[in-house]
């Protein structure tokens, strides 16, 4: 009778471990240490042939318990690879706002010294002028499944930095193959937009 509480006992403990989950292995200090107003930088790259053009703005963000909103995101380069340069400047078109879900979970990497974070991101939309028609240009991007290495939050820093890439970049609906900027029209580009932000 013993042996079989033991037994018993064993198996749920191995349940019970096995169903615990990264977030739970997270401090509850740094759960709450990630969340507030932060300031920095946010840009916007991609290479053609090994070139990369880049460019680099000032951005804010809030976040939450699970939610980042970040208020500049670069989108005038995007619009300019598929109008040609100086079309969103004409337009007023700098930067656009953009809401990522994020979950930290302990790498057990640095002592602790900072805590990557699987995410999603919502897509950005906009509007363009192009010769007396209105395009709707839409910038989706890629989630994470696992460890990115691109997403982490240091809380002796206070610092978050991230880089989404984009997924797919389509204009009216349809995907858009060809840039204006871009030589190798065989060539898929993928625009990057790195952010690091500091807590205020």
């Amino acid at each position: 009778m013993k042996k079989a509480f033991f037994i018993l006992l064993a198996v749920i403990v191995a349940i019970t471990s096995c169903t615990k989950t990264e977030d739970e292995a997270v401090p509850e200090s740094v759960k709450a240490s990630i969340q507030g107003n932060y300031y920095g930088n946010s840009g916007v790259f991609y290479v053609k042939k090994g070139i990369a053009d880049t460019l680099s703005i000032y951005s804010t963000a809030l976040v939450n318990s699970d939610k980042i909103q970040v208020e500049g995101i670069v989108v005038s380069s995007v619009v300019d690879s598929i109008f040609g340069r100086g079309t969103a400047a004409a337009q007023g078109i700098s930067q656009k706002p953009v809401q990522l879900s994020y979950k930290l979970y302990n790498a057990n990497a640095a002592n602790n010294e900072y805590f990557p974070m699987t995410y999603s991101s919502s897509s950005i939309s906009m509007n363009v002028e192009k010769d007396g028609q209105t395009h709707t240009i839409k910038i989706d991007f890629h989630s994470s499944s696992e460890t990115t290495g691109f997403f982490w939050y240091f809380p002796k820093k206070n610092r978050l930095d991230m880089t989404l890439f984009s997924k797919q970049i389509s204009m009216d609906g349809k995907e858009v193959t060809h840039f204006a900027s871009k030589p190798d029209t065989t060539m898929k580009v993928e625009f990057r937009f790195p952010i690091s932000l500091q807590k205020r």
